[in-house]
């Protein structure tokens, strides 16, 4: 987004254009993932501008809401990922299905021991 004239009225116009887009984002949490790319964008302009004038408070400000924005973005998704496990574990979890496999191996994956230091200091491999 590029706006003509003076340099504070550039700051504004694109303040008033971020605002209705934060409102409308707080209305529409339907698509996390669309929410999170466009709070990344926000943010990569408002860290631009703020390279830019880097001496502005409002462009300080800006930034720092940009980036409250982003990472809120950012935990919901989180928690709609965690969500969807959850109910994918609950339909299908301890019934001898692929997932309940998968994540039985996993858990033998993290649980495997590769190396261990003996008291001297001498590592051992292997099984």
């Amino acid at each position: 987004m590029s706006v003509q004239g003076i340099a504070m009225l550039s700051v504004t116009t694109k303040l008033k254009t971020l605002k209705k887009t934060f409102r409308r984002m707080r209305k529409d949490v339907r698509d996390l993932a669309q929410n999170v790319s466009s709070a990344a964008k926000f943010l990569e302009e408002a860290q631009q501008l703020l390279y830019d004038f880097p001496h502005s408070e409002m462009i300080h400000l800006l930034e720092y809401m940009c980036r409250k924005v982003h990472n809120k973005a950012l935990q919901q998704e989180i928690e709609m990922i965690r969500q969807r496990a959850k109910l994918s574990w609950l339909k299908e979890g301890d019934s001898c299905t692929k997932l309940f496999f998968q994540k039985v191996k996993a858990k033998h994956v993290r649980n495997r021991i590769y190396q261990i230091e003996t008291r001297e200091g001498v590592r051992l491999h292997g099984q």
